[in-house]
Protein backbone atom coordinates (compact mmCIF):
# COMPACT_ATOMS: atom_id res chain seq x y z
CA UNK A 1 0.00 0.00 0.00
CA UNK A 2 1.54 3.64 -1.32
CA UNK A 3 1.79 5.97 1.16
CA UNK A 4 -0.49 9.23 0.76
CA UNK A 5 1.28 11.97 1.80
CA UNK A 6 -1.16 15.01 3.46
CA UNK A 7 -0.90 18.57 2.46
CA UNK A 8 0.70 21.19 4.76
CA UNK A 9 -1.49 23.61 6.99
CA UNK A 10 -0.26 26.85 4.93
CA UNK A 11 -0.90 24.92 1.31
CA UNK A 12 -4.86 24.36 3.24
CA UNK A 13 -5.21 27.32 3.76
CA UNK A 14 -4.20 29.13 0.39
CA UNK A 15 -6.03 26.52 -1.53
CA UNK A 16 -9.32 27.35 0.61
CA UNK A 17 -8.44 31.25 1.73
CA UNK A 18 -11.82 32.40 -0.39
CA UNK A 19 -13.84 30.04 2.22
CA UNK A 20 -11.98 31.34 4.97
CA UNK A 21 -12.16 34.77 4.54
CA UNK A 22 -16.15 34.45 4.52
CA UNK A 23 -16.39 32.36 7.62
CA UNK A 24 -14.15 35.26 8.93
CA UNK A 25 -16.40 37.76 7.73
CA UNK A 26 -19.33 35.81 9.60
CA UNK A 27 -18.05 35.59 12.56
CA UNK A 28 -17.17 39.69 12.63
CA UNK A 29 -21.21 40.42 11.45
CA UNK A 30 -22.23 38.08 14.09
CA UNK A 31 -20.41 39.32 17.05
CA UNK A 32 -20.91 42.59 16.50
CA UNK A 33 -24.74 41.78 16.08
CA UNK A 34 -24.89 39.98 19.10
CA UNK A 35 -23.30 43.12 20.76
CA UNK A 36 -25.30 45.78 19.10
CA UNK A 37 -28.60 43.47 20.43
CA UNK A 38 -27.67 43.38 24.10
CA UNK A 39 -26.36 46.73 24.09
CA UNK A 40 -30.33 48.20 23.28
CA UNK A 41 -31.79 49.80 26.47
CA UNK A 42 -35.63 48.04 27.53
CA UNK A 43 -37.39 51.12 25.52
CA UNK A 44 -34.90 50.57 22.22
CA UNK A 45 -35.93 46.93 22.43
CA UNK A 46 -36.83 45.74 18.96
CA UNK A 47 -39.12 42.84 20.42
CA UNK A 48 -41.60 44.93 22.27
CA UNK A 49 -42.18 48.54 22.55
CA UNK A 50 -44.08 50.16 26.31
CA UNK A 51 -43.08 53.61 26.26
CA UNK A 52 -45.04 55.67 27.77
CA UNK A 53 -46.00 52.44 29.88
CA UNK A 54 -45.47 52.10 33.67
CA UNK A 55 -46.20 49.21 35.51
CA UNK A 56 -46.35 49.85 39.60
CA UNK A 57 -46.84 47.19 42.56
CA UNK A 58 -48.93 48.09 45.93
CA UNK A 59 -49.96 51.83 44.93
CA UNK A 60 -51.57 54.07 47.02
CA UNK A 61 -52.62 57.67 45.57
CA UNK A 62 -53.58 60.77 48.15
CA UNK A 63 -55.69 63.53 47.42
CA UNK A 64 -54.64 66.48 48.90
CA UNK A 65 -56.21 70.17 48.40
CA UNK A 66 -54.92 73.54 50.47
CA UNK A 67 -53.13 71.43 53.14
CA UNK A 68 -56.59 69.35 53.44
CA UNK A 69 -57.12 65.58 52.81
CA UNK A 70 -60.05 63.94 51.23
CA UNK A 71 -59.22 60.81 49.80
CA UNK A 72 -57.15 58.08 49.11
CA UNK A 73 -56.57 55.22 46.92
CA UNK A 74 -54.65 52.30 47.41
CA UNK A 75 -54.56 49.18 44.71
CA UNK A 76 -52.47 45.56 44.36
CA UNK A 77 -50.92 46.42 40.76
CA UNK A 78 -51.21 49.32 38.24
CA UNK A 79 -51.02 49.87 34.77
CA UNK A 80 -50.38 53.83 34.52
CA UNK A 81 -51.06 54.90 30.69
CA UNK A 82 -48.83 58.69 30.55
CA UNK A 83 -50.25 59.81 26.72
CA UNK A 84 -53.31 59.20 27.92
CA UNK A 85 -52.79 60.22 31.83
CA UNK A 86 -55.37 56.66 32.36
CA UNK A 87 -53.93 54.30 35.60
CA UNK A 88 -55.79 50.98 35.31
CA UNK A 89 -55.95 49.21 39.18
CA UNK A 90 -56.66 45.99 40.10
CA UNK A 91 -58.06 45.01 43.51
CA UNK A 92 -59.04 48.69 44.09
CA UNK A 93 -59.63 50.60 47.58
CA UNK A 94 -60.82 53.84 47.95
CA UNK A 95 -61.02 55.60 51.17
CA UNK A 96 -63.23 58.85 51.42
CA UNK A 97 -62.51 60.88 54.64
CA UNK A 98 -64.52 63.37 56.58
CA UNK A 99 -61.80 66.51 55.54
CA UNK A 100 -59.10 66.96 57.43
CA UNK A 101 -55.73 68.26 57.95
CA UNK A 102 -52.14 67.04 57.71
CA UNK A 103 -51.23 67.76 61.43
CA UNK A 104 -54.31 65.57 62.50
CA UNK A 105 -53.26 62.50 63.41
CA UNK A 106 -55.91 60.09 62.77
CA UNK A 107 -58.91 60.61 59.86
CA UNK A 108 -62.47 59.36 60.36
CA UNK A 109 -63.37 57.35 57.68
CA UNK A 110 -66.67 58.65 55.93
CA UNK A 111 -66.73 55.81 52.78
CA UNK A 112 -64.68 52.85 52.06
CA UNK A 113 -65.09 51.89 48.17
CA UNK A 114 -63.34 48.73 46.81
CA UNK A 115 -63.76 46.32 43.51
CA UNK A 116 -62.04 44.07 41.36
CA UNK A 117 -60.80 46.20 39.33
CA UNK A 118 -60.63 50.92 38.43
CA UNK A 119 -59.62 52.50 35.46
CA UNK A 120 -58.94 56.09 36.68
CA UNK A 121 -58.92 59.33 34.12
CA UNK A 122 -56.58 61.84 35.41
CA UNK A 123 -58.17 64.47 33.41
CA UNK A 124 -61.47 63.74 33.80
CA UNK A 125 -61.01 63.59 37.46
CA UNK A 126 -63.47 60.61 37.61
CA UNK A 127 -62.84 56.46 38.46
CA UNK A 128 -64.35 53.68 36.68
CA UNK A 129 -64.83 50.74 38.92
CA UNK A 130 -65.59 47.08 37.83
CA UNK A 131 -66.70 43.73 39.23
CA UNK A 132 -68.13 43.35 42.85
CA UNK A 133 -68.05 47.00 43.83
CA UNK A 134 -68.89 48.01 47.59
CA UNK A 135 -69.48 50.80 49.00
CA UNK A 136 -69.34 50.80 53.04
CA UNK A 137 -71.17 53.62 54.55
CA UNK A 138 -70.09 55.24 58.01
CA UNK A 139 -73.30 54.53 59.42
CA UNK A 140 -72.62 50.41 58.30
CA UNK A 141 -74.98 50.01 55.01
CA UNK A 142 -73.89 48.07 52.56
CA UNK A 143 -73.98 49.49 48.63
CA UNK A 144 -73.33 46.40 45.85
CA UNK A 145 -73.20 46.53 42.37
CA UNK A 146 -71.24 45.22 39.61
CA UNK A 147 -70.15 48.67 37.86
CA UNK A 148 -69.80 52.40 39.33
CA UNK A 149 -68.53 55.56 38.53
CA UNK A 150 -67.00 58.11 41.08
CA UNK A 151 -66.48 61.58 40.05
CA UNK A 152 -63.57 62.73 42.43
CA UNK A 153 -64.31 66.60 42.34
CA UNK A 154 -67.73 66.74 42.87
CA UNK A 155 -67.81 63.60 45.18
CA UNK A 156 -70.33 61.97 43.43
CA UNK A 157 -71.02 58.59 43.53
CA UNK A 158 -72.79 57.17 40.50
CA UNK A 159 -74.18 53.43 39.81
CA UNK A 160 -75.94 53.11 36.48
CA UNK A 161 -77.49 50.02 36.40
CA UNK A 162 -78.69 47.06 38.96
CA UNK A 163 -78.30 48.20 42.85
CA UNK A 164 -78.14 46.77 46.33
CA UNK A 165 -78.77 48.39 49.47
CA UNK A 166 -77.99 46.36 52.93
CA UNK A 167 -78.88 48.18 56.06
CA UNK A 168 -79.61 46.90 59.83
CA UNK A 169 -83.00 45.28 59.30
CA UNK A 170 -84.29 45.88 55.65
CA UNK A 171 -82.82 44.88 51.93
CA UNK A 172 -83.35 47.85 49.08
CA UNK A 173 -82.62 47.14 45.59
CA UNK A 174 -82.94 49.44 42.37
CA UNK A 175 -81.81 50.16 39.39
CA UNK A 176 -79.60 53.01 39.45
CA UNK A 177 -77.89 54.73 42.40
CA UNK A 178 -76.20 58.15 42.90
CA UNK A 179 -74.88 59.39 46.17
CA UNK A 180 -73.71 62.62 47.32
CA UNK A 181 -70.60 62.23 49.64
CA UNK A 182 -70.26 65.70 50.87
CA UNK A 183 -74.38 65.75 51.99
CA UNK A 184 -74.66 62.06 52.69
CA UNK A 185 -77.64 62.44 49.99
CA UNK A 186 -78.80 59.09 48.15
CA UNK A 187 -81.08 59.03 44.97
CA UNK A 188 -82.44 55.55 43.56
CA UNK A 189 -84.65 54.92 40.81
CA UNK A 190 -86.95 52.21 40.94
CA UNK A 191 -86.83 51.33 44.67
CA UNK A 192 -87.80 48.25 46.26
CA UNK A 193 -87.69 47.11 49.48
CA UNK A 194 -87.15 43.40 49.63
CA UNK A 195 -86.49 42.85 53.27
CA UNK A 196 -87.86 44.65 56.62
CA UNK A 197 -88.05 43.14 60.12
Amino acid sequence: MASVELPSFSSLILDNRRELAVLIFLGILLGYAFYYYHSLTPTESPISDESGVIHLDEIKVNDFVDNRKGWQLRGKTAVVLEDTKRMRIEQIEISIFVPYTMEEKSPTLDVLITADEGLMEWKDNRLTLIGNVVLKRSDGSLILSNSALYETQKEVFTIPGKVRILQDEHTLEGNSLTYHVPIKKMEMTEPLLIRYE
